[in-house]
């Protein structure tokens, strides 16, 4: 590998701030097809549950994703919603509250 120098970037922070509104939706099962090696919900999945609450991809310049806990086979996710003008927030939680990921996208 080649070392290149890095992308300039806005530097946006670790932490999504999770809006006070949100709007929660049904609660769906972590599906086998979610499942990674580990035994846990492989991280490009959460983004693919988090896509039916967000803008249309052409719509997304930029796209954030914060792990937070391990979503497992047969977990109950809820996903709650924050559509706001400049930002969509996607919280995916279980149903004892505990959050798994949250997905943050911005036009």
């Amino acid at each position: 590998y080649g070392e290149e120098p890095p992308l300039s970037m806005e530097e946006m922070g670790r932490k999504i701030r999770i809006p006070e509104e949100l709007t929660e939706y049904p609660a769906f099962s972590v599906r086998k097809s979610q499942i990674d090696t580990n035994g846990h919900v492989n991280n490009a999945k959460y983004v693919e549950m988090a896509e039916e609450w967000l803008p249309e991809p052409n719509g997304i310049r930029k796209l954030r994703v914060a792990y937070q806990h391990a979503a497992r086979y047969g977990d109950q996710i809820i996903p709650a919603v924050h559509r706001g003008a400049d930002c969509h927030t996607v919280v995916l939680k279980g149903v004892e509250g505990r959050i798994y990921a949250v997905v943050e996208a911005k036009p």
